[in-house]
C-alpha cells in the first residue's frame, strides 16, 4: 500500500517532549533532531441512521463542517520551542477500507435533537469525486500552560470518496516532527518553573523531568483579591504576613483596584500572571459574592441546569491561558462577610499550619471520618469511600471511621466532627443524609479542624445570601472558639451526578496522599484532573460543568496535613556580626535524622532580607545574606507533615566587628585580564572592614575552600591594626583552580578573620569562574535510529554553554550495559567557541543486541575532555527500535511488561492454553446483579440501587436495599511478590480484577490504571461492571502450590448483556530483577461492548473494559486497554488470546560464574555479579560467621554484599568459591576523601577502565590484600577488594572494556629504584629517601588489617620513612620474618626489636648491601635507624603514642641524651595524676615503655583523654592520649 505523505512547514521547538493527550498516541523516538509518534485508531463502532452511516466515538473530537461528512478527529500535545523550524509529516503504516459506507454529514444544530432529522447535507460534495477530508493533519498555533509551551495535533484517521461510497480507515499512522532550522523569534521572556505546579506537571506529562537546578524554580507566590476593604483588615494582614514569612511573595489588590465585575477582576489576574514576577501559582478571592466583601464568581450551567440553579464557580479565574479547562493558577476563595468572620478563617489558618495545639490535639492528625451513603445514590459512592479510606490507610493514617450503612447518619458525622478528625469526605445524596449548617453549628471540635469534602448535590450556593455547607465550615465558630473545617469542597448545584461526584472525590484524596501535592488547592485541582483523565472527550460538557460547580471554600494555599507533625530541630546562630554575608542552617528529625528539602526563609524588614532555600540531603544549606543596616532576622523552616520552626536571628555591629566589605570588589590578580579561568593561578586581594565600636588590632585571615576544584597555597593574610570604620586589602591569597572547573563553578571560598583579642568572624567570597561547559544536545544515529541487533555509527552534538573556548575537545564514549556494546569509543570535535554547537568529526560506533526490546532506552556515558584540562562525564541516552504491536508493553517505572500472543519474535510471547478449573475449582459463591445493586430487605426479588427503589412513591414497601457482597477474601496457596511486596492473600471480585491483600473495595465502575477509582495494588484483568445472575460464576483452584487459577465463567456485562469468560494465573516462582512472581491473563470470551451513555439526565458510565496493573500507592502501573483504546504495543484482545506479566528484564542477560580463590585467615572480597542472595554466606559458605566487615571512616558488621563495596572477610583455610549472578560491566562508585573500600565488576579491570573525571585517585594507593599482607596493584580483579585512597569526594566509574584518553594515574612517579628497601615476607618499605610534599599521599598505607592479619608499615601508616630513625610496625601473628634489604653503597643502617619497655641493643643487626636473614617473631615493633645515630639522641623528646587511640595498651617513646632523672607520668584533663610510668634516673638512648591504660591501684580506666608528660630537671614535654573502650 502506498504512504500517503503530509507536509508542513512550522514553527516548533525542540521535540524532544511530548503530552501525550490520548492513549492512542504514543511517543515512539526522539533522536537526531526527530520526534516520531505513532498513532493507533483503535475500534471505532458506527451506527446507521437511515441511508448513512455515522462512527460512534464518544471519547473523540468530530469534523465540524457544516453538511460535510462527520469524522472522528483524535489529538494530542507537542511541547515546542519558538526558536526552530520544522516539517511535520505522517506516513500511513497500516489501513483497511470499508465499501458501500455513506457517511453521515455533521449538522450543527442543537443539542438534544435526534440525529435522524437531518437539515444540511453538501450536495455538491456527496455528489463529487473529491476526498475528504483535504487535509487529516491539523496543527493548532502556539499554546501556553504555565511555561509549557505546546502545539496541538489532530489527525483524522480517514479519507472518505462520496462517488463509489468507499472509505479508507487508517489504523496506525507515523507522526514524525523533524528539525528543519533556525527561526527568527520574538525576544523571549525565560519563565521559571513552579515547584506548586510541579507534582501536577508530573502526573499530565508524560516527559516532564524537574530540573536540580535552584535557580530555575520561581519563588513561591499568592495573589489575595480583596472584597470591599479586606486588604486593610489586620487580621488579613496576619495572614499575608505569615504567608510572606514562610516564604511566600505575597500580592494583595482590592476590587475597587481591579474592578468589580468578574471579567474584570479575571482581567487583573490573568495582567498579573503574565506580568509580576515572580508568578502568582495562587489566587484566594477574600470575600463572598455579595455583601460587604463582594469578589463575584461566574455562571455557567453548560447546558445541565435542570432545576433553575445558579450553577456558580471560580474555576474560570484560574483559565488564565488556552482555550482549555487546565489551570495557570490554583483558585480558593475565603469566603468572609464580616470582620469576626476574617479573624476566625485566618486564626483557623495560621494555627492549623503552624501546629500551634499539637500537643493538646490527641490523634486528631490520624484520624479521619469517610461517609459513603448509598441510601439515594447507591452502591458506588460506598465504594469512593472505601477507595479513600485504602488510600488514606496505604499512606499511614492510623484511625479511620468509615460509615457506610445503617441509619443515624447526622448524629455520626456530628460526632466524628466533635470528636476532631483532620479529614471529613462525604459521598451521598442531596441533602447530605441531613447532616446542614446546625449540626456544623452545634460541633465544638475548637482546633480539630479538617478539610472537609462533599461531592453531592445540594450544599447551597455561595453565590446567594444564604450561606452554602461549604462556607458554614469555613465560617463556623469564632477566633475564640474556632469550629467547622480548615477549608471545604462542596458542588454548587443540583445537577450533579454519581459517576462525577465520585472520581472527583477519589482525586482529591489521590492528589493529597499518593501524590501528596500538600495544599487544598492543589489537591481539588487534582480531583478537576482526574475527572478531565476519565472523561477526555468532556462528553456534552459534563466535564466542563464538574469543574465549574466545584468550588474550594478556603484559602488554595493551605498546607495540610496528611501525618502527625514531626518536630523539627534546626542548628543557626543566634546571632550574627554586621558584616556577615551567609549563614548555615542545618535542620533534623526528632530522631536527629537530616531534613531534606525543608524550606528556610529568612526575612527581615520591608524585605531588606527576604531570601529562602531548600537543605540537602544531609539537611544543611548556606544561606546568602545582603543587607545594609543591622536588625533582626526571622527564621522560618517548613515541610510537609513538620511543624513550622519560627526563631530569629540579630544582627549586630557592637564592640570588635571585622569581616568582609561588601562595597568593595575583591581584587583577583592573574594574567592582567581579572577574570579567572579553569586551570590559572591567581591572587586574591580580599577588603575587609571594621564595622564595630571599637578599634580592632592584630587582625589576620584565613582562606580555605570546600571545593575539589581549589587549591590554596598562601592560606593566611595580615591585616594588622583597623580603626573603626576603617577599611584593608590585605596582600594576596594564592590560589590554583584545577583544570577541570567549568564555567559559574562554586569555588565555595570561606574566609574567618580573627584578632588579638581571639575574636572570629566569618565570610562567603564570592568568585565567578569564566570556563567553558560542554553539554550534550544532540545524538545522530545513522539511518535515523538503531534497531536490536544492528550496528551503527553515532555522532553527538556538543554544545559550549560556558563563556569561554574549551580547547581541542575529545571524548569517550562507554557502555553500563550488556545489551549494548561500544566498539569505536573515541571522538573528537575540535575547538568549541562559547554559544557553539559542534558535531564530531569522527563517528563513534555501537552494537545492539539482538534481544532489546524495541522502544528500550539505553543510557550510555560520554566522557568529555579537553587539552586544556576540561573533564566531564555527560549521559546520552540512546533509544532502541521502534515499538509495534509485535513488541510487549512496557516497562513501568518499577520495571513491569505486559506480552501479549502476538508478540511471536519474544520467548515470553504466551500461548493461548485455557485451564478449565469450572468442575474441580472452589466456586466463590458471589451474586453480583450488576451496578452494584442490591436487594430490598423484605423482598429479595427486588433490585435496588438505593432504598428509594424499596419503597417508590405511591407504591408498596419492601423494606432497604441491602447491597451483596462482591469482593471475597481469598488465601494464597503461597507467597506472591508484586510490585516488591509480599502477598498471602488476595481478594477476587466480580468484576473481573483482583486486589493483593485485603480490600472491601466492590468497584464496578472502572477507570484507567494507575489511577483514582479502583483497589490498589490490582490486576485488572476484564475489569468492567459485570453481574453473575445470568448463571455466572467465579471459580479458584490451587494446582498443589505450583500456580493458582482465578476463573470467571459465564459473566455478563451490564451495559450490553455480552458474554465473558477469562481467567488469571498466579504463578508460584520469582524471577529478576526483584523476585516479582509472574502472572497470566487468559480471555476465552471476550465482547468488551459497555460504551455507556452520556446524554439525558442520569449518564451511563462506559470505558468499555480496564486491563493492567497498578501498585499498592496507585502511582505506577502499566494500561493494555482502557475505553477500548490500546496503546501502540497492544494488540486489540479477542477470544481465545493472552497476556503474560512480568519484571523479566528487557533482555536475556545469561547468568556467570566467577571462581574466587581465598587464602586460610583474612581476605578482602567484594561482589562480582549481580546475584539473588547476597548474604555473605551464600556467596563464600566457607567464611567464618560474623567476620564480614564494611569500611566507612571505621569498620562496621554486615551481612549482605553490596556492588562496587569491599569487605574483610576471614577463612580458616585456602579454598574456592563459585559465585554466580548476573554480570556487571559498568559499575559507578561514590568514594569520600580518603581512603575506601571497594570492589571491583565481573571482568577485571585495567587502568584505563577506571573513569576518574575529577581525578580524586591519589597515585599509588591502590592495594589488594595477600598472605604477606598489602600490595601495591593496577588492576581490579573480580570478586577482590581493593584499598584506594582520594583527594576528596566523588565518584569514579569502572568500565570492563573502553579505549580511554584518560590518564589515571595508579602509580608513584618518584624513582623508587633510587630507594632503600627493606622487605618483610615480601612486604616491601622504603628508606632514606627524600620526596616532594605533594607526593607523601602516595606512600600512605591502607588502615590495619583486623586482629590476625599481616601487615608491615612505618609508624604513620606509611610505607616510606623520610628520617634516620625509623619505627617499623609488624602484623605477624608471631610467625617468623623474612626480611630481605637493598641498601644504597656505602650506607649501614641497623635493625633492633622494641621489646616490653625498650630497645634490645643486644640484638642489633647491620644491615648493607643486598642480604636476606631470617627473624623470630618475638617483637611487634623494630627500629630501623643509620647506624651513625644509632648510639645517643642529641635533645630530650617524648614522641606520641601508638596506637592512638588505643586499648587496652599503648607504648610511649622518649628520648634521653645525657644521663639525668627522668619522670614519666599520665594525667587526666583535669589534671589529676592518674599513673607514675617512670621515676628514676635513667642512661642516655632511645627509650620505650608500655601503659596499659589503668591507674595506680591497677584499676581500668573509662575512655578519654589522657595526657602524658615527661619531665626532667630543665624540660617538660606533654602529649594527649586517647583511650577508647
Amino acid at each position: 500500500m502506498a504512504k500517503k505523505i503530509f507536509l508542513m512547514i512550522l514553527s516548533l521547538i525542540c521535540s524532544n517532549h511530548l503530552l501525550l493527550g490520548s492513549n492512542q498516541f504514543n511517543l515512539n523516538s526522539a533522536e537526531n533532531g526527530k520526534t516520531k509518534i505513532q498513532f493507533s485508531s483503535g475500534d471505532i463502532q458506527t451506527e446507521s441512521i437511515g441511508e448513512y452511516t455515522r462512527f460512534v466515538s464518544p471519547n473523540t473530537g468530530r469534523t465540524t463542517e457544516q453538511g460535510m461528512p462527520e469524522l472522528p478527529l483524535f489529538s494530542t500535545f507537542v511541547q515546542i520551542d519558538p526558536i526552530k523550524e520544522y516539517q511535520v509529516s505522517y506516513s500511513v503504516i497500516q489501513s483497511h477500507t470499508l465499501d458501500n459506507v455513506k457517511i453521515y454529514p455533521f449538522q450543527n444544530d442543537r443539542e438534544g435533537k435526534s440525529p435522524s432529522i437531518i437539515n444540511h447535507v453538501n450536495l455538491e460534495y456527496y455528489e463529487s469525486g473529491n476526498s475528504y477530508p483535504e487535509e487529516n493533519l491539523i496543527v493548532s498555533d502556539r499554546l501556553v500552560m504555565r511555561g509549557l509551551q505546546l502545539f496541538n495535533i489532530s489527525i483524522v484517521p480517514f479519507e472518505y470518496n462520496p462517488e463509489g461510497n468507499e472509505m479508507v480507515v487508517y489504523d496506525e499512522i507515523e507522526i514524525t516532527v523533524e528539525e528543519t532550522g533556525d527561526r527568527e523569534a520574538d525576544e523571549l521572556i525565560p519563565q521559571l518553573r513552579s515547584r506548586t505546579f510541579e507534582k501536577l506537571y508530573e502526573t499530565m506529562v508524560v516527559n516532564y523531568t524537574p530540573s536540580e537546578r535552584n535557580e530555575e524554580y520561581q519563588e513561591p507566590a499568592i495573589l489575595y483579591i480583596c472584597g470591599g476593604n479586606s486588604e486593610s483588615n489586620s487580621y488579613f494582614q496576619q495572614l499575608v504576613d505569615w504567608r510572606h514569612k514562610r516564604g511566600y511573595v505575597v500580592y494583595t489588590a482590592s476590587i475597587s483596584e481591579t474592578g468589580s465585575s468578574s471579567s474584570q477582576v479575571k482581567s487583573y489576574v490573568t495582567n498579573a500572571y503574565n506580568t509580576f514576577n515572580p508568578r502568582p501559582e495562587f489566587v484566594a478571592l477574600v470575600g463572598d459574592v455579595g455583601g460587604s466583601y463582594n469578589v463575584p464568581t461566574f455562571y455557567e450551567d453548560w447546558g445541565h441546569d435542570y432545576y433553575g440553579d445558579w450553577c456558580e464557580g471560580d474555576h474560570p479565574y484560574s483559565q488564565l491561558d488556552g482555550d482549555d479547562l487546565l489551570p495557570e493558577v490554583l483558585i480558593g476563595r475565603i469566603s468572609v462577610r464580616s470582620s469576626s468572620h476574617i479573624s476566625n478563617v485566618v486564626n483557623k489558618i495560621i494555627n492549623y499550619e503552624k501546629a500551634t495545639y499539637l500537643g493538646s490535639l490527641n490523634n486528631f492528625y490520624e484520624r479521619a471520618a469517610v461517609v459513603g451513603d448509598p441510601s439515594e445514590s447507591g452502591l458506588s459512592t460506598v465504594i469512593t469511600a472505601r477507595y479513600v479510606e485504602n488510600i488514606m490507610e496505604a499512606y499511614g493514617m492510623e484511625d479511620i471511621n468509615l460509615k457506610i450503612s445503617g441509619s443515624s447518619w447526622t448524629s455520626w458525622m456530628e460526632n466524628q466532627l466533635d470528636e476532631g478528625v483532620s479529614y471529613f469526605q462525604y459521598r451521598g445524596f442531596y441533602g447530605v443524609s441531613g447532616f446542614d449548617n446546625g449540626d456544623i453549628d452545634d460541633v465544638n471540635n475548637g482546633h480539630k479542624l479538617p478539610f472537609a469534602t462533599v461531592l453531592t448535590c445540594g450544599t447551597g450556593s455561595f453565590a446567594q445570601e444564604s450561606t452554602c455547607l461549604s462556607e458554614k465550615f469555613l465560617r463556623a465558630g469564632s477566633a475564640s472558639n474556632p469550629r467547622g473545617a480548615i477549608a471545604a469542597v462542596c458542588t454548587a448545584t443540583g445537577n450533579t451526578h454519581t459517576m462525577f461526584n465520585n472520581i472527583i472525590a477519589m482525586g482529591i484524596y489521590d492528589g493529597l496522599f499518593p501524590k501528596n501535592l500538600g495544599t487544598a488547592g492543589a489537591a481539588l485541582a487534582n480531583g478537576k484532573l482526574t475527572l478531565f483523565s476519565a472523561y477526555p472527550t468532556n462528553p456534552y460538557h459534563w466535564v466542563d460543568a464538574f469543574t465549574q460547580w466545584n468550588s474550594l471554600m478556603g484559602d488554595p494555599a493551605t498546607h495540610l496535613w496528611t501525618d502527625t507533625p514531626t518536630v523539627l530541630s534546626v542548628i543557626h546562630p543566634l546571632v550574627l556580626p554586621y558584616g556577615t554575608n551567609f549563614v548555615d542552617i542545618a535542620v533534623y528529625d526528632e530522631d536527629e535524622n537530616p531534613v531534606e528539602d525543608a524550606m528556610v526563609t529568612l526575612l527581615m524588614g520591608d524585605d531588606i532580607i527576604f531570601t529562602s532555600g531548600y537543605t540537602d540531603e544531609e539537611g544543611s544549606l548556606t544561606m546568602d545574606l545582603d543587607y545594609v543596616s543591622n536588625g533582626t532576622i526571622s527564621i522560618t523552616v517548613t515541610k510537609q507533615n513538620c511543624k513550622p520552626y519560627e526563631s530569629t536571628i540579630i544582627l549586630h555591629s557592637d564592640g570588635a566587628v571585622v569581616n568582609l566589605d561588601n562595597e568593595l570588589d575583591v581584587q583577583i590578580h592573574d594574567d592582567n585580564d581579572g577574570i579567572v579561568n579553569p586551570g590559572e593561578q591567581f591572587g586574591l586581594s580580599i577588603p575587609v572592614k571594621n564595622y564595630g565600636t571599637e578599634n580592632v588590632y592584630g587582625i589576620s585571615a584565613t582562606l580555605e575552600s570546600f571545593s575539589e576544584f581549589v587549591t590554596i597555597s598562601d592560606a593566611t593574610v595580615d591585616y594588622g591594626d583597623l580603626l573603626q570604620g576603617e577599611s584593608e586589602f590585605g596582600d594576596d591569597f594564592a590560589i590554583t583552580l584545577s583544570e577541570t572547573a567549568i564555567d559559574r563553578e562554586d569555588l565555595e571560598l570561606r574566609l574567618t578573620i580573627v584578632d588579638n583579642s581571639s575574636n572570629e568572624w566569618n565570610a562567603v567570597i564570592p568568585i565567578d569562574v569564566s570556563g567553558g561547559y560542554l553539554v550534550s544536545t544532540g545524538i545522530f544515529i545513522q539511518g535515523g535510529g538503531i534497531s536490536p541487533g544492528e550496528t551503527k555509527s553515532v555522532s553527538i552534538t556538543l554544545s559550549n554553554r560556558g563563556s569561554i573556548s574549551t580547547g581541542q575537545v575529545f571524548a569517550t564514549l562507554s557502555s553500563g550495559s550488556y545489551a549494548i556494546s561500544v566498539v569505536d569509543g573515541s571522538g573528537t570535535w575540535g575547538e568549541i567557541m562559547p554559544g557553539q554547537s559542534v558535531q564530531s568529526t569522527d563517528s563513534f560506533t555501537i552494537s545492539a543486541s539482538n534481544e532489546i526490546i524495541n522502544g528500550t532506552v539505553l543510557v550510555l556515558s560520554l566522557n568529555i575532555q579537553s587539552d586544556e584540562g576540561y573533564n566531564r562525564v555527560e549521559t546520552i541516552p540512546i533509544h532502541i527500535g521502534e515499538v509495534t504491536e509485535s513488541d510487549p508493553l512496557g516497562p513501568d517505572n518499577y520495571g513491569y511488561y505486559i506480552y501479549d500472543s502476538w508478540d511471536t519474535g519474544y520467548e515470553l510471547a504466551p500461548a493461548y492454553d485455557w485451564i478449565e478449573i469450572e468442575t474441580i475449582g472452589t466456586n466463590l459463591d458471589i451474586y453480583d446483579p450488576g451496578r452494584g445493586r442490591g436487594a430490598c430487605s423484605l423482598n429479595n426479588n427486588v433490585l435496588c440501587d438505593s432504598d428509594y427503589d424499596c419503597d417508590p412513591w405511591g407504591g408498596q414497601y419492601y423494606g432497604t436495599c441491602e447491597y451483596f457482597e462482591t469482593t471475597v477474601d481469598v488465601d494464597l496457596p503461597f507467597l506472591f511478590s508484586f510490585y516488591g511486596v509480599q502477598y498471602s492473600s488476595i481478594s477476587v471480585s466480580s468484576n473481573g480484577w483482583i486486589a493483593f491483600g485485603h480490600s472491601e473495595l466492590e468497584s464496578f465502575r472502572n477507570y484507567p490504571v494507575p489511577g483514582a477509582g479502583g483497589p490498589s495494588p490490582m490486576v485488572a484483568v476484564f475489569w468492567d461492571d459485570l453481574k453473575t445472575n445470568n448463571g455466572g460464576d467465579v471459580y479458584i483452584h490451587d494446582f498443589v502450590g505450583e500456580f493458582m487459577v482465578i476463573q470467571w465463567t459465564d459473566m455478563r456485562t451490564e451495559d450490553a448483556n455480552s458474554l465473558e469468560d477469562f481467567q488469571l494465573i498466579l504463578y508460584n516462582n520469582s524471577v529478576p530483577p526483584y523476585g516479582d512472581g509472574e502472572m497470566k491473563l487468559q480471555y476465552k470470551t471476550f465482547n468488551n461492548t459497555t460504551n455507556g451513555s452520556f446524554g439525558g439526565y442520569t449518564p451511563e458510565h462506559g470505558g468499555y473494559c480496564t486491563v493492567g496493573i497498578e501498585n499498592h500507592n496507585c502511582t505506577t502501573g502499566l494500561e493494555y486497554t482502557f475505553d477500548n483504546e490500546y496503546p501502540v504495543a497492544a494488540r486489540t484482545i479477542v477470544d481465545q488470546s493472552a497476556l503474560f506479566i512480568t519484571t523479566r528484564p528487557a533482555f536475556e542477560i545469561n547468568e556467570t560464574t566467577i571462581t574466587i580463590s581465598n587464602y586460610p585467615g583474612w581476605n578482602i572480597v567484594g561482589l562480582p555479579v549481580d546475584a539473588n542472595d547476597a548474604n555473605y554466606l551464600s556467596i563464600f559458605p566457607n567464611a567464618i560467621n560474623n567476620t564480614l566487615y564494611s569500611y566507612d571512616g571505621s569498620y562496621t558488621q554486615e551481612e549482605n554484599l553490596a556492588l562496587g563495596t569491599g569487605y574483610w572477610l576471614r577463612f580458616s583455610e585456602q579454598g574456592e568459591n563459585q559465585i554466580v549472578g548476573l554480570p556487571i560491566n559498568s559499575l559507578s562508585i561514590a568514594i569520600h576523601e580518603g581512603w575506601n573500600l571497594i570492589s571491583g565488576i565481573t571482568s577485571t579491570v585495567e587502568a584505563g577502565g577506571i573513569i576518574d573525571p575529577s581525578g580524586l585517585i591519589v597515585p599509588g594507593t591502590m592495594y589488594n590484600y595477600n598472605e604477606n599482607g598489602y600490595a601495591n596493584v593496577s588492576i581490579l580483579e573480580p570478586g577482590i577488594g581493593y584499598w584506594i585512597r582520594s583527594f576528596g569526594d566523588g565518584t569514579i566509574i569502572l568500565q570492563s572494556s573502553r579505549t580511554s584518553k584518560v590518564n589515571v594515574p595508579v602509580s608513584i612517579t618518584s624513582d623508587m629504584e633510587t630507594m632503600n628497601k627493606i622487605r618483610f615476607n615480601g612486604a616491601e618499605l622504603y628508606f632514606g629517601a627524600t620526596i616532594t610534599e605533594n607526593e607523601q599521599l602516595s606512600y600512605s598505607l591502607p588502615p590495619k588489617p583486623p586482629v590476625g592479619g599481616k601487615d608491615i608499615r612505618f609508624l604513620g601508616d606509611t610505607k616510606l620513612c623520610t628520617s634516620d630513625d625509623c619505627l617499623i610496625e609488624v602484623m605477624n601473628d608471631k610467625q617468623p620474618l623474612v626480611v630481605e634489604c637493598d641498601i644504597k653503597d656505602g650506607e649501614v643502617w641497623e635493625l633492633s626489636p622494641v621489646i616490653a619497655s625498650e630497645m634490645k641493643w643486644s640484638e642489633v643487626i647491620p644491615l648493607t648491601g643486598q642480604k636476606q636473614i631470617t627473624l623470630a617473631a618475638h617483637s611487634d615493633q623494630w627500629i630501623l635507624r643509620k647506624s651513625t645515630s644509632l648510639q645517643t639522641p642529641t635533645v630530650f623528646a617524648l614522641h606520641s603514642n601508638y596506637p592512638n587511640p588505643f586499648n587496652p595498651a599503648t607504648r610511649i617513646l622518649y628520648d634521653v641524651p645525657q644521663e639525668t632523672h627522668i619522670r614519666l607520668t599520665v594525667y587526666d584533663l583535669l589534671g589529676r595524676e592518674v599513673s607514675i610510668l617512670v621515676n628514676q634516673i635513667e642512661q642516655p638512648g632511645f627509650k620505650t615503655i608500655m601503659w596499659n591504660g589503668r591507674d595506680h591501684s591497677g584499676r581500668p580506666l573509662s575512655s578519654g583523654i589522657y595526657i602524658s608528660r615527661l619531665e626532667t630537671n630543665t624540660f617538660s614535654f606533654s602529649k594527649k592520649m586517647l583511650l577508647l573502650k
